[in-house]
């Protein structure tokens, strides 16, 4: 009867096990040195510290954010899109990772509107609709292509 009722305790502590940093000595530098790449939009330097980050703090959903922000900036749309979703996973309520996410997804989409137009035959009846779909969206991002979308930070 004691095992039965030790075996669920086990297994949540074992599962709380998984989410604590590990190594939390030079976590705090970490986590600064994270931050400070980011403040000062060294993107390239913070890709590897919130990598790096995330695989020791699982559960911190602003890391996993600004993990995705990175990878916004860096033109890695794709995963940034699953860090954020991630982010919300962990935290759903996180307003600025669905906005973020929604922005790196209309980018997305008008780049694909825009790709299709060019390379279809000019007669077919999609390439009108294709234009205007990629400039409706770009209209609603606020900027004319080429330019930097900021999103949520």
């Amino acid at each position: 009867m004691l095992r039965l009722l030790l075996a669920p305790l086990l297994l949540t502590l074992a599962g709380c096990a998984g989410l604590a940093p590990r190594g939390g000595d030079d976590l705090f530098d970490l986590q600064r040195r994270a931050a400070q790449a980011y403040q000062e939009q060294h993107y390239e330097a913070a890709l590897p510290l919130y990598l790096e980050l995330t695989e020791r703090v699982p559960g911190d959903a602003l890391a996993w954010f600004r993990l995705g922000n990175v990878q916004a900036r860096l033109a890695q749309p794709d995963a940034a899109v699953q860090s954020y979703r991630h982010a919300l996973l962990l935290n759903p309520k996180l307003g600025k990772a669905w906005y973020n996410m929604g922005l790196v997804q209309l980018r997305e989409a008008a780049a694909t509107y825009t790709e299709m137009a060019a390379h279809i035959e000019p007669v077919d009846p999609l390439q009108p609709r294709a234009l205007h779909n990629a400039e409706v969206l770009l209209e609603l991002l606020g900027a004319a292509p080429g330019q930097d979308h900021a999103g949520a930070t």
